[in-house]
């Protein structure tokens, strides 16, 4: 993709995610938890330590929602976004992913 086109699928900012947690050993995708799945699912070798990744292309709170249910399972999760949503974000509603303790993740097209 050029600068300044928008993602069609959720699938199309996985190639992001997968190379930032490149050093993790065991990926999962569509994890079913619950009535749900997680979108992406990373860990260590022996499994110790779990990150949950929930993709979205514009709906963030309810990938936020989704992300804040993970921690029961995950050590950390995340939400990623395409950079041009993240962008309209104002400090409030940074400020609720602060405060459910989940990580912002952005990707960006090219």
């Amino acid at each position: 993709m050029r600068g300044g086109e928008r993602f069609k699928a959720e699938v199309e900012l996985y190639p992001a995610v997968l190379k930032l947690f490149a050093g993790r050993r065991q990926v999962f995708g569509e994890v079913p938890y619950e009535n749900k799945r997680v979108d992406l699912v990373f860990s260590s070798l022996q499994f110790r330590y779990l990150w949950a990744v929930e993709l979205k292309l514009c709906k963030w709170r309810v990938a936020l929602k989704q992300a804040a249910l993970n921690q029961v399972f995950a050590n950390l999760s995340y939400v990623a976004l395409p950079i041009y949503i993240v962008e309209r974000l104002g400090e409030s509603e940074l400020a609720i992913f602060r405060r459910h303790a989940v990580g912002l993740l952005f990707c960006v097209t090219f």
